[in-house]
């Protein structure tokens, strides 16, 4: 049987507010070791950073001085119950290594590409490679 979402997702979803400056954003990334963070406004989930948005940040002429400026709005989901397998594909399909996990429309997490490379015992650093390169 697959691993599934659920087993190997972040339970703890780290959130700032959209309004807050990107530094504090930053701080929070690095303090935390990850490589996301979910933008809130005030309750409602509105957005994510990650640390390739911090990259292309430094790309910008005019650079925002807030994370509503440089979030990425158009989230991505997956049901707690899906396997990995499921995962692997959305992210190749929309390009992304971030994940938000729902259980009953509620958000109970985040998966990552890294939480999938951490699995043991499974094919999938194999399935990766043929997904992602065709090997």
């Amino acid at each position: 049987m697959l691993a599934r979402v659920s087993e190997h997702m972040t339970h703890h979803i780290i959130s700032i507010q959209m309004d807050s400056k990107i530094k504090d954003a930053c701080e929070i990334l690095f303090e935390e070791d990850i490589s996301s963070i979910i933008i809130k406004d005030g309750e409602d989930i509105v957005g994510i950073i990650t640390d390739r948005d911090l990259v292309r940040y430094e790309l910008f002429d005019e650079k925002p001085d807030t994370v509503e400026g440089l979030m990425s709005t158009d989230l991505i989901t997956i049901d707690s119950k899906a396997d990995i397998i499921e995962a692997v594909k959305l992210m190749n399909s929309y390009k992304i290594r971030h994940l938000l996990v729902t259980r009953d429309f509620e958000h109970v997490g985040i998966l990552s590409l890294r939480d999938i490379l951490k699995i043991e015992g499974e094919r999938i650093p194999e399935y990766i490679t043929e997904e992602v390169y065709g090997r």
